[in-house]
């Protein structure tokens, strides 16, 4: 599910104009929207470019950083998709009771 909405939301930021979409359901916790968009490529390249290329279809201003390129995406279930943010670094975690975190000064 988390993969089809990522999925989803790429094609759907990365879509032309012309490119078809729908309400597919909607209710009070949010909605499901549909894009259809060919593509001449393969699905092992737009694959690849979807998830090894984060920063090169999505918005930087749509990222705490600013930098798309600070995203990635962790290909597993259930895995990550993360932005590193510059200057920060974990600096102490006890799994389960304490994540200190630490920000350089500018």
């Amino acid at each position: 599910m988390r993969a089809n909405l990522i999925l989803g939301t790429a094609v759907f930021l990365l879509g032309p104009a012309w490119a078809r979409a729908e309400v597919a359901d909607a209710s009070a916790n949010g909605f499901t929207v549909k894009v259809t968009l060919n593509v001449q490529a393969s699905p092992d390249v737009v694959y690849r470019k979807l998830v090894r290329n984060v920063g090169d279809w999505w918005d930087s201003s749509h990222t705490f950083s600013g930098n798309s390129h600070n995203l990635s995406i962790e290909e597993k279930p259930a895995g990550c998709f993360c932005e590193k943010l510059p200057d920060m670094e974990v600096v102490y975690l006890a799994p389960g009771k304490q994540l200190v975190l630490m920000v350089a000064a500018p």
